[in-house]
């Protein structure tokens, strides 16, 4: 059912609810019913106009947000005789997030108190090395597919239920890139400006019975690479609630979740829609090179035809970012793709015998700048400088944009206990003109060396063919003797697997009347047991 609720507040009900002062006001209220269930609250707001323009003015009160969440506020000092107040928001809220549209409110506070209308702008943060750069957008509303993305299978086709969907300047138009699963959709991109980060943006549609990761029909998962590398890769599940969706959208993403949208005919045949332009994996993606290709595709046990289920792009953008002044820019990872944050990373190199083994791990140092960083040859200082040691042979102090080079870093505690030292790597990047990285290790005692255990065969007998001996020989073997007059030799040989413990038996071949000699090997240590053939008479 539907119901229209009409609010008239009269100045005395506003004195009486304490809504006197002018500005923007917010009004809660909720339905009650015959079941005695209340609704959702709901929000509608409202302005107080000032009786007469504001004058006197002292303070600008801001706030500002993203997604719903307030990020920071405030209140700036105005001067009513300057021209213009600058207010850096990117030191006043360390939150912004850069390429992102944010909100800002204003209102106005006279020396009386009194608060004008609140105004809300967009902001977008650019990045502090350079201006933002869009080498490509397409929103395919003209139906014709941009030379820069070679589509395979897939087509360009109206979007039906998606109109509409997604924030302000940035919902699904009239078109969309559409394609079946199973089909890669490229987009190549040439002659790129010199750069350091880019953005990947878009709108991502999950069109009918998408299956998730389960067991059947075994999953269905939007892959994204950039030049190879794997960006994103998560399964999409439409058709029924109970299956496995590994995606979880961050706040925003999510513009619709299993509805039609009019793709299919309900049932399994379900869709969804999700704002990837506010997914952080596509942000900031370090990048340097002059070209660059996007690979898009749904891949996975249970990709099916476009009429069972396929996917599609709308308003893809690709923004280049540290496109202003070159700067070098230091990054240092260890392993190798995780990224270390001066000052605060540290490495731990586990346990390690005092005058024994090493342990070495290997730093990379990369320049996501976009000029030359010249490097100093790291070095360790500390309490445990002693325990780590640095082999920088072979690396470069000099790297243009982008390049890489590598230094080891040995761990050999001189004594035993826990070990801790600070990696320092100098260069000329300006706000990290020493990287400092933490080491910590723990050195342990060596263990003596222990001698062989002695041979101990406790017995022997002539029926059976077996003796008992100790456990631990790597080898055990044995000779069938012949005695007469003085004189001997070798009539069989042979080798005995040794026993699972103290108290087993070796067994041994039937002898007849001859006597043993009985050889053991502690790796390299022998030792020989003989049994004379007197002891048969």
């Amino acid at each position: 059912a539907t119901a229209t609720l009409d609010i008239d507040l009269t100045p005395a009900q506003l004195t009486a609810l304490g809504a006197t002062v002018p500005g923007v006001h917010r009004l809660c209220f909720r339905f009650l019913d015959s079941a005695d269930v209340w609704s959702p609250v709901q929000l509608t707001s409202f302005v107080i106009e000032p009786p007469d323009p504001l004058a006197d003015l002292v303070s600008m009160e801001w706030t500002v947000s993203r997604d719903g969440a307030v990020l920071g506020s405030g209140a700036t000092p105005v001067s009513p005789q300057a021209a213009a107040t600058n207010m850096d928001f990117s030191a006043l809220v360390p939150g912004l997030t850069h390429g992102q549209a944010h909100q800002l409110t204003l209102r106005a506070v006279d020396a009386a108190g009194r608060t004008g209308s609140e105004a809300t702008v967009s902001l977008t943060p650019f990045s502090p090395d350079g201006p933002e750069f869009v080498v490509f957008s397409a929103n395919f509303d003209d139906g014709v597919m941009p030379p820069q993305i070679t589509p395979g299978t897939a087509g360009i086709s109206g979007v039906q239920g998606y109109s509409g969907l997604g924030p302000v300047g940035n919902k699904f138009g009239g078109n969309l890139l559409r394609s079946a699963t199973g089909n890669f959709v490229t987009l190549h991109l040439e002659n790129l400006p010199p750069h350091t980060r880019l953005s990947v943006a878009f709108l991502f549609a999950a069109i009918d019975s998408l299956d998730g990761t389960g067991t059947f029909p075994a999953g269905d998962f939007f892959h994204v690479t950039l030049d190879g590398q794997t960006i994103f890769r998560e399964s999409f599940a439409n058709a029924t609630p109970d299956q496995i969706q590994s995606y979880s959208p961050p706040g925003g993403v999510e513009l619709a979740r299993r509805v039609n949208l009019g793709f299919g005919q309900g049932g399994f045949d379900l869709d969804s829609a999700y704002n990837m332009a506010l997914e952080p994996v596509f942000g900031n993606i370090p990048h340097f090179a002059s070209s660059l290709t996007l690979q898009f595709i749904i891949e996975g046990a249970g990709i099916q035809d476009l009429n069972d289920e396929s996917w599609g792009l709308d308003n893809l953008m690709v923004t280049l970012h540290g496109t202003g002044s070159p700067v070098p820019e230091i990054a240092v990872a260890q392993p190798t793709g995780t990224n270390l944050t001066d000052g605060v990373s540290s490495i731990d190199y586990g346990n390690a015998t005092a005058g024994g083994t090493a342990v070495a791990k290997t730093f990379t140092v990369r320049n996501v700048g976009t000029s030359p960083l010249t490097l100093i040859a790291p070095a360790v200082s500390g309490g445990g400088a002693v325990d780590f040691v640095v082999n920088s042979t072979g690396m470069a102090l000099s790297l243009a944009a982008g390049a890489v080079t590598n230094f080891t870093v040995t761990f050999t505690p001189q004594t035993s206990g826990a070990k801790a030292a600070t990696l320092s790597i100098g260069s000329d990047d300006a706000d990290e003109s020493s990287f400092d990285i933490g080491l910590t290790g723990m050195g342990l005692n060596a263990v003596p060396a222990q001698s062989d255990p002695p041979l101990v065969f406790e017995g022997f007998d002539l029926e059976e063919g077996s003796l008992t001996g100790h456990e631990g020989a790597t080898s055990v073997g044995w000779s069938s003797l012949w005695e007469n007059n003085g004189q001997s030799g070798t009539v069989q040989t042979g080798s005995l697997v040794p026993p699972a413990g103290s108290g087993s038996y070796y067994t041994l071949p039937t002898r007849g009347n001859r006597g043993y000699s009985i050889r053991a090997d502690f790796g390299g240590n022998m030792i020989e047991y003989r049994v004379p053939s007197t002891v048969n008479q």
